[in-house]
């Protein structure tokens, strides 16, 4: 991760981090602006980009200036770096339930709600849904198109995770009874 040189683009991805660390946002958010290649960094041993870490300190300010720094048609790309874990910055949002930063992620990206799949086949609405995060669910069911969630389409392969199990197995399993209604209510196909 030392200094990346190209032709029209030249970042040092330790500052990068360093800065990030040591919460000297104004610095990162510059270098960001100007470098693609800061854009695309993976900036710590688990792989995480600085939109990753941004998203994790909850700071949505913070994102949105990020997000603002995207050049044109950019999005699905950034938006779609993984981790390690294969999590994208919208898996971590709904992970910690922050529902304004995942509608935030989700409106410049929304195919991501459905089809960005972490190593263990999670997309973010099944992240959001295991961790008990309803307001972020709800703002992620939100992005799925209306035809996905009638009886008759059963397109529901974004609500299983790869060994099968569903939200609703996820909203049991998590004891978040008092959640499971909404998985009923929103995706009554899977009761």
């Amino acid at each position: 991760m030392a200094r990346i040189e190209h032709e029209e683009d030249c970042f040092d991805s330790k500052a990068l981090f360093k800065d990030a660390m040591a919460g000297k946002w104004a610095d990162v958010i510059q270098m960001y602006s100007k470098s693609r290649l800061a854009r695309e960094a993976k900036v710590t041993r688990a792989k995480h980009t600085v939109l990753h870490l941004a998203v994790s300190t909850e700071e949505e300010n913070l994102v949105k200036k990020l997000i603002s720094a995207f050049k044109e048609g950019e999005a699905p790309h950034i938006l779609g770096l993984q981790n390690e874990s294969g999590d994208t910055p919208l898996h971590v949002a709904a992970a910690l339930g922050l529902e304004r930063i995942c509608k935030l992620l989700a409106e410049k990206c929304k195919e991501l709600v459905i089809s960005a799949r972490n190593n263990a086949k999670e997309t973010p609405i099944y992240i959001a849904a295991h961790h008990g995060k309803k307001m972020a669910f709800f703002v992620l069911q939100d992005c799925v198109p209306e035809t996905w969630l009638s009886e008759e389409n059963h397109q529901i392969s974004f609500c299983r995770r790869g060994d099968g199990n569903t939200i609703l197995h996820a909203a049991v399993h998590g004891e978040y009874f008092g959640n499971v209604l909404f998985g009923l209510f929103g995706f009554r196909f899977l009761s």
